[in-house]
């Protein structure tokens, strides 16, 4: 975490970022070591993707000989606490793995070191509309780590028992479905969360919806005619009963459980959590 001046950073952090195209760089909360070590923290990667990362440490190691890197990898739904106690703490890692909300969020109070004027060239190789989830008011603060797809898991026999062989594809069609499902089924059509450490799925459907959230100046924009009418479309179904009452108190691992438990017609994820 960059409590402390960049220029007190490494260079062997940014060498690690350009090489593994690492999520965040989080340098400067530990002193000088005596035998250079860098910490690397990823999100639930491991056993799956050991022989991928594994590689990369070796090669990296092999190329910048006298310097470790010690890999830790964290579960889903404890990455962003131990983060925040490993910065209080002092002993933040140099790189992390993290999502673009939690790293605006980081990056917003200071704590990230920023990498625009590192990058160089390196730059050029990153899609320019995916680099920009890791600015923050215009400065870079992350790399991207991988790019997926959001897919949506879908209940069968729950869409099936409603008289729905899919779920719907327009925003405008929710309100019945979420009403139909829960009418036939006795179980939740969807779970979309608003808490602050939760998943960004509230604000980017009003996004999709026509919203401009902030302004050129980064005011909020989002009072107006179509954000109203976007904001209503959530707090209408969650004054009818239709959303589960915990979307106000806890995140996207809550979606999950009620999912697999049969209480939930469908979550949004990622393709790369398909076999969990």
């Amino acid at each position: 975490m960059s409590v402390n001046s960049p220029r007190n950073t490494p260079k062997v952090v940014i060498k690690l970022l350009l090489s593994l195209a690492i999520f965040l760089a989080l340098g400067g909360c530990r002193g000088p070591q005596k035998n250079p070590e860098l910490q690397l923290w990823t999100i639930q990667l491991s056993p799956k993707f050991d022989p991928l990362i594994k590689a990369m440490l070796l090669d990296w190691e092999t190329k910048h000989p006298g310097v470790k890197v010690r890999w830790t990898d964290l579960p889903f739904g404890s990455v962003e606490r131990k983060v925040l106690a490993a910065v209080f703490a002092r002993t933040a890692p140099d790189v992390v793995n993290l999502n673009p909300l939690f790293a605006a969020n980081l990056a917003s109070k200071g704590g990230l070191l920023p990498l625009q004027d590192r990058l160089g060239p390196a730059k050029a190789t990153y899609l320019p509309q995916i680099l920009r989830a890791g600015e923050q008011q215009g400065e870079l603060y992350a790399l991207p780590w991988y790019l997926t797809a959001r897919i949506t898991l879908a209940n069968r026999q729950l869409l099936q028992q409603a008289g729905y062989n899919k779920p719907p594809r327009r925003w405008e069609e929710v309100p019945a479905y979420a009403e139909r499902i829960k009418q036939r089924t006795g179980k939740y059509a969807l779970f979309v969360t608003v808490v602050p450490d939760g998943s960004a799925e509230l604000l980017e459907s009003m996004v999709q919806m026509g919203v401009e959230l902030v302004d050129s100046r980064h005011r909020a924009r989002f009072n107006s005619g179509p954000g109203r009418r976007a904001f209503a479309l959530w707090t209408d179904l969650y004054r009818r009963g239709l959303l589960p009452r915990e979307v106000v108190s806890q995140g996207f691992q809550r979606a999950i459980e009620l999912y697999q438990s049969g209480e939930l017609a469908q979550v949004a994820s990622g393709a790369e959590f398909l076999n969990t």
